[in-house]
């Protein structure tokens, strides 16, 4: 929007009609400049504390294009132009002087998207965006609460977790020193009432480790986080960080009794986290969360290949860890040998639980399978339907088998949940179990199930099948991905399968730039022939030789001392 027609429109509009929507169609503003427009007439008030007169007077002359020598209309909005004039800060650090700057500063935009928007009011907002709600997911977001009121701290969460969808992303960020320099900028602090944790500026224990994840989050990247925390506690003096879970900042109170840290003293950072995750919570901490300290990024991939379109996320990041080597084959096409390292993640459960099949209605004297899955994941790659259709073809009729499904996230309206349930509504042994869980209640679930079944199209680890062994029940899975790392020939009954092209689009992240990518999809006659099979023969030795492996190779004391090991190289060679 040119200088001449905002001060225009900052004339003929006073601030108690701000939002008109006859205004809207009257100039035929987009949203971005009428925001502009709020900014000049009520917003630099509300944002005086980030706001230098020399901004506003540089706005009030009116012709943006004066100040930015390189000006591309299809990057910068008219909402950018605004906040980054009004801004000193910005101008230093942005100069717009060269097309660099001009990408630089659009990434600082994407990266901190909507942060200006939740200093304004919940009526503020509605005033804004009268009838454009559909179109921010924000304000979805914030309408959807009902009573108009919200918190700072899980807007800004929420938002973030959009941050990688933007198709712009991936062309801003080409070095691992841009997303640094960035990451030093966005200062989340100036937000008051959303930094509630202060991040020391500088590491205070040499020795220290902290481990930063989903720990307060009923997920199994949360257990991850756990059980890494623990390991790393017991050789060194570790820092537990809990992070928010984009889109669900709420922590579960069945952590209530971990004790985190409100800071990072340690020297090493240990992040339990995906790559895309990684980036986005390194630009909402900002700087500081990474700034003087040596940080791993423990990250599960599902697939044989990253995209290329994807790979910035190594930039900041000094090492990355896999579980497997399937993952570290997908990672290092992006990165050097010497920068990934195969580890091993933690697995830890209750053994004495009892497996009371009564907690979840289940029929006492029945042989049970058991599968578990999330809606909010990605249900063709858990694939449950060639386990239902093998069940309903096998056992449909027998009431002494049954199987158990237990599920998250459902809801009536959903497609997959429509097609799952259209195909067990017929029968009368499959079991739904779709409450949210404590750790403690899953491991009570499997233990009272005889086999744990999993035809997975891909795993990033396969966490449930590694704690399903260690409670001694029997595992039939697909010998693919990266629950191979534990799933070896004589511990686990393997799964028939064709080898099928994931396109793209078919997953998250899976685009046009990942190389051939694969998972593996079960063959339905050969699983219900495994079904039978351990329904009719004794695999106690099978078992006892998959408790034997997990419980020497992947237990808690086990990976403590690989992770020591590593961590004793990084700070005599690497720091």
């Amino acid at each position: 929007m040119k200088g001449e027609s905002i001060l225009k429109l900052v004339k003929d509009i006073r601030g108690d009609i701000v939002g008109d929507p006859e205004l809207l169609q009257k100039y035929n503003l987009t949203q971005d400049d009428f925001f502009m427009t709020w900014f000049l007439i009520q917003g630099r008030h509300e944002y005086s504390n980030m706001m230098d007169q020399v901004g506003v007077e540089l706005v009030e002359e009116g012709n943006l294009s004066n100040f930015i020598p390189v000006l591309d209309e299809n990057i910068l909005t008219g909402l950018d132009l605004c906040i980054w004039i009004l801004r000193g800060d910005l101008r230093d650090a942005f100069p717009l002087d060269h097309v660099a700057s001009v990408y630089d500063f659009k990434l600082w935009r994407l990266s901190t998207i909507n942060l200006e928007e939740i200093l304004l009011t919940p009526q503020d907002l509605e005033l804004f965006c009268p009838e454009g709600k559909s179109n921010n997911s924000h304000l979805d977001w914030i309408f959807s609460q009902g009573s108009g009121q919200f918190s700072k701290e899980s807007l800004l969460d929420n938002i973030n977790s959009h941050l990688l969808s933007q198709v712009e992303l991936r062309k801003l960020i080409d070095s691992g020193e841009r997303l640094g320099v960035l990451s030093d900028f966005i200062d989340t602090s100036k937000l008051e009432g959303y930094q509630n944790i202060v991040i020391s500026e500088l590491p205070e224990i040499d020795k220290g480790v902290n481990v930063l994840g989903y720990s307060h989050n009923e997920l199994g990247i949360g257990e991850d986080a756990r059980t890494v925390f623990s390991s790393c506690s017991l050789n060194e003096e570790s820092f537990l960080f809990p992070l928010r879970l984009p889109g669900n900042p709420v922590f579960s109170q069945n952590f209530n009794h971990l004790k985190s840290s409100p800071s990072l003293p340690g020297r090493i950072n240990i992040f339990t986290l995906p790559m895309v995750d990684f980036v986005q919570q390194s630009l909402v901490y900002g700087g500081s969360f990474l700034k003087g300290r040596y940080n791993i990024v423990f990250a599960p991939w599902e697939f044989n290949s990253w995209p290329e379109s994807k790979s910035f996320c190594f930039n900041a990041a000094d090492e990355i860890w896999t579980s497997s080597d399937y993952t570290t084959e997908a990672y290092l096409p992006f990165i050097s040998k010497d920068k990934v390292q195969k580890m091993r993640l933690p697995v830890t459960v209750d053994e004495d639980c009892t497996g009371d099949r009564k907690r979840f209605g289940l029929p006492r004297g029945a042989f049970l399978f058991l599968y578990m899955f999330d809606f909010n994941s990605s249900l063709k790659r858990k694939n449950p339907e060639v386990l239902i259709k093998a069940f309903l073809a096998e056992f449909k009729d027998d009431l002494n088998c049954g199987l158990v499904l237990k599920f998250l996230n459902f809801s009536n309206d959903n497609p997959d949940f429509i097609k799952v349930k259209n195909l067990i509504d017929s029968a009368n042994n499959i079991y739904c179990v779709n409450e949210t869980l404590s750790s403690s209640e899953v491991f009570e679930l499997i233990k009272s199930v005889n086999c744990y079944v999993s035809p997975h199209r891909a795993e990033g680890f396969g966490r449930t099948l590694a704690e399903s062994m260690l409670l001694k029940v029997p595992v039939i899975a697909t010998p693919y991905s990266g629950n191979c790392e534990f799933c070896l020939p004589e511990t686990f009954i393997p799964l028939e399968y064709n080898l099928q092209k994931v396109e793209p689009g078919e997953y998250p992240l899976i685009d046009d730039s990942c190389n051939e990518v694969f998972w593996a999809d079960v063959i339905q006659s050969d699983l219900q022939e495994k079904m039978k099979y351990v329904v009719s023969t004794d695999v106690k030795n099978m078992v006892n030789l998959a408790y034997k492996n997990i419980k020497e190779n992947f237990s808690i004391e086990a990976c403590s001392k690989i992770i020591s090991t590593r961590l004793e190289f990084i700070r005599e060679n690497l720091l």
